[in-house]
Order: C-alpha cells, then structure tokens, then sequence
C-alpha cells in the first residue's frame, strides 16, 4: 500500500482511468458514438473549454490531497457491482449511475496538489457522465413536445390558420422533422451543465452555492428549451423553408449562449468579486428574474400536463389477427408522441412470438394512409430519429412481393438499422396495397414496419417479410 501511495499521481489517475473503461464498455462505445456524430462535436469542445476555464479561474484555491488507496478501490468496486446488478435487471439508470460512481473513482485519484492533474482528471471523468443528460431528456422531452404542440396548435387557431400541428399543410416535411428533433433539444446544453458541475466541483465553492447554481441553470435549460422550440415552429409558419432553417441554426446556439454561458458568467465569484466562502446567502445577479421565470415554468407545466386534444382518440384500430399461423401476438401500447410523427388514418401494433421457435418474436406496426403520397412523408428514418434512436445502418433490397395471384404486388423494402443506449433494432419496412372496401378512399396504403431479430439469415429476413406482409395486405377497411 505504501509504494501505491508513492507512485507518481499520473500514473494512479492513468490506471484508475481504464479500469472504469473496462468496467463499462458498453457505456463507453455509446459514448464514442455520440461524440463521433458532427452534431456532437462541437459541444465536446464547448464542455472541455468551460471545465478549462472554471480550473483555471480556480488554480489559487484548489487544496487537495491524497485520497486513501482502499476508498478508491471500494468506489471501483462498488461500480462493478452496481454495473452487473443493472445489466443482469436490464435497468439502464443504475448501469449509468454506476458509470458515474466509475467518474468518480477516477476523480478521486486525480485529487492531488498538483491543479493541472485535477483539471485534466475532471476534464476526462466528464465523459461518464455523458449518459445522464441523455436520460433527463428522454423524461422531459414528451412533456415539451406536447407543450409545444398545444401553444402552436393554439396561437395557429388564434391567428385563424387552418391547420393543427401534426398533419397539416402549414409545415413542410422537412420542417416537421426538425421540430420534432428539436424536441430533444436538452441535448444541447449538456455541455453547459456537466462542465459548470465539475467545474464549480472543484472550486472552493460551499455545497450549497453549488446547488443552488447548478440547480438555476437546469431550470434555465429546461425553459430556454421551451422558448427555442417556440421559436423554432413559429418559424417554419411565418418564414420560407430556406430562412426558417438558418433560424433553427441560429436558436439552437444562441441559446446556448444565452442561458447557459451569459448566467455562468455572471454568476462567478471571481469575476463578481463575490466569494462565496460560507453557506450565508449572497444577493445573485439573477434576482429579477426569478418571478419571470417561474411564471414561464408553471405556465410550461400546466400546458403539458393539460388533457390531450382529441386528435389520438379518433384512429381507428386495425384489425390484424390475434393468431397467424404459428405466430400468437399481443396488442402493445401506442404512444402519443408516435401517433403525433405517424399522423395514420388508423394504426396498429403488435408482437408476434412464433410458437413453433421459442425466443423468436417480430414486432409489427401497421399505419393506414389514404394513398402513397401521403405515406411518404412518414418512413422509418424520421420517426425513430425524432424519437431518439441513432440510425447506424441503411440499405435498399430487393423487391419484394406481398398477396396471392393476381392480388400480389411486388413492393421496395426499405432496411434500417437503429440504436438507442444499448439496445439495437433491425428495421424492414415497406408500403403495401389494401382492400378498400366500405367506403375506403381507393389507394389506401399501408406502411408496415416490422422489427426482426438480430442473426437471422437474408432467406429468413425475406421469408418473414413476405409472411407478414401478405398478412396486412388482406385486412379489409
């Protein structure tokens, strides 16, 4: 124990470093995905810059020492065993909790006099936390969608257009699926709120100033998210398609900087000559805006929990089979947030399990549209992407036919592959003709999309494809 204690502090915070690596491979390979993509990169640079700027605003007073070696073994070791727990339940939060008990392993080794091992270990540790925001986001962003939608489906009827949010001719295609992305808009300040909390960290700040700033600046987030997306669909009605793009571009970071960068700012100590070296309370520079902006949350928070508008209730269910050969299926539950980017006439969805193949099971969505064009606007890529799934892979097969005799039609099918934290789907997707009958609009099309298990072969993938297709094509309206 004593020669670890004498080794060079580099070289413990090295070592401490990838074992946290090892122990969660899989929270670091979604890590590198995320920070590979291009939209991401750019905040990986802003986050090491302002964890850079708060280390060194704070060099003169940062005061640590050498941790004991067993407490960093026992913060390791215990983010083992949370980490295998979490895995074996298949509960994500405590795997990513546990990738954060890793961080701080690493942080505690780094706690060394030297101010340049510290900045350079949080800097690092800063990457472990990269899940945590994501998972904030998928809990907050339904809630901002629907807000969203409801004021811009309000203001629209107010201003007499005649159109509703979802399935209207007021907002392009492409303007759709930027608002909808826009709806995982938290992502963009999790730089902003990782690095101030590492930064602030390891200042000389009490505890309790770092809450409370820490906490002002997530409620910042969360409305200057709101106010972006406002802006943003507002934009797409008021603006052509070229410009309201650049204003996506110019809101997405121009909050950044405004309620993000502005407060952290004013808030330093040492550039206010505030230090803050007791837990009394100091006057804040934000004071006045403590009454606006918590008038703007409760009013963002009764508009998304208000009672959803009746668009939803009036899909009509498709009748796809309980029973399919040696297939037996269950409904599964349709969200709102799905039924806003689908936009069917009717809709349905259900998993297949093959009675004859223990463990092998199909999901498969049918949205009725009433014709091809319309359907179009509706694919695979869209909606997963504005649900925050990653597309890693597509391609274009073969034609494929669905029906018997003459009723048979050949279709292209579409294959996707998506990822989202650590689960993966294999995507087919396809447009099939229907039987119209009872007053359908003749060219009533279904969008099918079937998610098939990883390791079957392209015959299997094919087989099952022209299975459940020909099933959907026999529904009748």
């Amino acid at each position: 124990m004593t020669v670890l204690k004498q080794m060079p502090g580099w070289l413990v915070t090295s070592v401490a470093f990838v074992i946290a690596v090892l122990l969660h491979q899989e929270a670091w390979q979604y890590i590198l995905q995320q920070a590979l993509r291009p939209e991401r990169f750019d905040f990986c640079i802003i986050a090491l810059l302002l964890v850079g700027y708060f280390i060194y605003r704070k060099q003169d007073v940062l005061r640590f020492g050498m941790p004991s070696i067993w407490m960093l073994l026992a913060v390791i070791g215990g983010s083992l065993v949370a980490s295998s727990l979490a895995a074996s339940a298949d509960i994500l939060v405590l795997t990513h909790l546990a990738a954060l008990a890793a961080a701080g392993g690493v942080l505690i080794a780094g706690l060394l006099p030297s101010g340049r091992v510290a900045g350079g270990v949080a800097t690092a540790a800063m990457v472990f936390t990269l899940p945590i925001p994501g998972i904030v986001n998928d809990l907050l962003t339904p809630m901002l969608q629907r807000a969203d939608a409801r004021i811009v489906e309000f203001t629209l009827r107010a201003l007499e257009f005649d159109a509703v949010r979802q399935g209207n001719q007021v907002f392009t295609n492409e303007a759709v699926i930027r608002i909808e992305q826009s709806c995982n808009g938290l992502m963009l300040l999790w730089p902003i709120l990782v690095s101030s909390f590492l930064g602030f960290w390891l200042s000389s700040y009490t505890v309790a100033s770092r809450v409370r700033l820490i906490a002002a600046i997530a409620v910042l987030a969360l409305i200057a998210n709101l106010l972006r997306l406002l802006g943003i669909s507002f934009a797409y009605v008021l603006l052509p398609e070229t410009d309201a793009n650049l204003v996506h571009d110019i809101l997405g970071y121009g909050t950044m900087v405004a309620f993000g960068v502005l407060p952290l700012v004013l808030l330093d100590p040492v550039l206010t000559a505030q230090q803050m070296v007791s837990d009394e309370p100091k006057p804040s520079a934000l004071k006045p805006l403590a009454a606006p902006v918590c008038f703007a949350a409760i009013c963002a928070l009764v508009i998304g929990v208000a009672a959803p508008t009746t668009v939803a209730a009036e899909r009509r269910a498709v009748p796809l089979p309980i029973a399919h050969g040696g297939w037996v299926s269950e409904a599964l539950d349709i969200t709102d947030q799905e039924l806003q980017i689908l936009a069917p006439r009717a809709i349905a969805k259900r998993r297949y399990v093959n009675m004859d193949g223990p463990g092998q099971e199909v999901v498969l969505l049918v949205a009725i549209y009433d014709n091809a064009m319309e359907a179009g606007a509706h694919n695979a890529d869209r909606c997963f992407e504005a649900l925050g799934w990653t597309k890693l892979q597509h391609r274009s097969l073969s034609m494929v036919s669905f029906g018997e005799g003459a009723s048979a039609a050949s279709q292209q099918v579409q294959e996707y592959v998506f990822q989202r934290l650590y689960f993966r789907q294999r995507v087919f997707e396809a447009l099939v003709p229907l039987d119209v009958e009872d007053g359908a609009t003749a060219g009533t099309v279904a969008r099918i999309q079937l998610v098939l298990p990883e390791g079957l072969t392209a015959a299997r993938n094919q087989s099952l494809l022209r299975e459940f297709g020909s099933l959907v094509s026999e529904i009748e309206l």
